[in-house]
């Protein structure tokens, strides 16, 4: 057992500061969500609220104060951020921090960090691209609207994996989205210096049908601090993050969020991957004389945009403000509804729940065949009558789990 933050939101009922967290103990585990190079994510239902919540698990256990400090870093950012949408409720953008993964706590178990979020779409942007080249037989058969979202290429027959991409309605969606997210970050002085697709998460809104937010906090710091070593994903990395002793500076996530833009916007499946993390082009994307192309029958506006936040020199990129305030198309995805995007996530959560009733469907038959009318046959075999029984009547279960019949008093025993 460690240390249990709380996030802004908790009391000091079962869960609450100051009170001992367990995952078995608090949270019934619900299956994997998904995994990382460092941490496994889990859905799961907590016993005192029997809501749904994520949780993220490091795979490896503390190794020192050093790897605490770490963990304990990337928490105090998320309630930073989030304290400061409660106390400044009226400031300018406030409301820019709906567009952050919404923390609830986080503990240290058996030498392990354990994290609590809200609980989102299990796909992420990156799973969503995947699903219109790599993944696309197998997603559009889980997800039946992306066949009917989509343009029909001459190349959608089973088994092409390219030809499909997202559309352009839904790259300003992200793009309003992680911009507005950037902003609240970038307006309390933090930086958050891995931005990328798998990074960015979905969740169902009411009214505008799905929402991005901002999730892994991990290297996240403050501006004007300088780098302590740690880089985020290369292929999405700013040019000037290679040279040593750097100051962070918001303009490497508008950087990050440009290049992923451009993959949302011309990521076909025709490349793989289509942003490279060193190489030639590594170097010719942040050098200035290679003129990213969109497909055709992107806007010319979407196309200026991607050019002006991948600019090699940093002041020259715009702010994240500037893209929500001063390009319409952006500030206009932010107050409609995506269609294209909210399906999916529909399509997602349905899958899930369908998964969930088989699995709960198995798990009772698993538990109805556990006792077994096997004893008879048992005690014919060794040719013995259980204690308390006779031959008049044999009838009786034997439970057959791993546990032996000692551990359980209604089980029979043998003399």
């Amino acid at each position: 057992r460690g240390f249990s933050e709380a996030g802004p939101k908790d009391d000091d009922g079962p869960g609450g500061v100051g009170s001992v967290v367990s995952f078995d103990g608090n949270f019934e585990n619900l299956g994997l969500l998904g995994s990382g190079a460092f941490a496994d994510v889990y859905k799961a239902r907590c016993r005192a609220d029997k809501q749904m919540y994520a949780i993220k698990r490091n795979r490896r256990q503390f190794r020192g104060k050093r790897d605490r400090e770490r963990a304990l870093a990337e928490v105090r950012t998320m309630q930073r951020l989030q304290s400061y949408c409660a106390s400044e409720p009226d400031r300018h953008h406030a409301a820019y921090c709906v567009y952050l993964l919404f923390f609830i706590r986080a503990w240290q178990e058996d030498g392990h960090f354990f994290c609590q979020t809200e609980l989102c779409c299990r796909d992420t942007c990156r799973q969503m691209m995947m699903s219109l080249t790599t993944r696309w037989d197998e997603a559009r058969s889980q997800y039946p609207s992306l066949e009917s979202n989509l343009p029909a290429p001459a190349d959608t027959a089973r088994g092409a994996t390219r030809g499909r991409l997202v559309p352009e309605s839904t790259v300003w969606k992200i793009c309003h989205d992680i911009a507005a997210g950037l902003s609240h970050i970038h307006s309390h002085g933090m930086v958050h210096y891995d931005i990328k697709p798998s990074n960015i998460f979905f969740v169902a809104h009411a009214r505008l049908g799905a929402l991005c937010k901002i999730g892994d906090f991990g290297l996240a710091g403050d501006v004007g601090s300088c780098e302590d070593g740690d880089e985020g994903d290369t292929a999405y990395m700013a040019p000037e993050l290679l040279s040593s002793g750097v100051l962070k500076h918001t303009s490497a996530d508008v950087f990050s969020l440009g290049l992923t833009l451009y993959e949302l916007a011309a990521a076909d499946g025709t490349r793989e991957p289509f942003l490279p993390a060193e190489g030639p082009r590594w170097h010719e994307l942040r050098g200035g004389a290679h003129i990213p192309e969109l497909p055709a029958g992107r806007s010319r506006k979407l196309a200026d945009l991607i050019r002006a936040m991948i600019r090699p020199k940093a002041d020259q990129r715009p702010l994240a403000d500037y893209v929500l305030e001063r390009v319409p198309r952006a500030g206009e995805a932010g107050s409609v509804s995506d269609r294209f995007l909210t399906d999916y996530v529909r399509d997602v959560t349905d899958a899930d729940r369908a998964r969930e009733r088989n699995l709960d469907s198995s798990l009772l038959e698993a538990r109805r065949r556990r006792c077994t009318p096997t004893g008879p046959m048992m005690m014919r075999i060794a040719g013995r009558v259980p204690t308390g029984g006779s031959k008049d009547k044999p009838e009786r279960s034997w439970d057959v789990r791993t546990p032996t019949p000692e551990q359980h008093p209604g089980s029979v025993r043998f003399p």
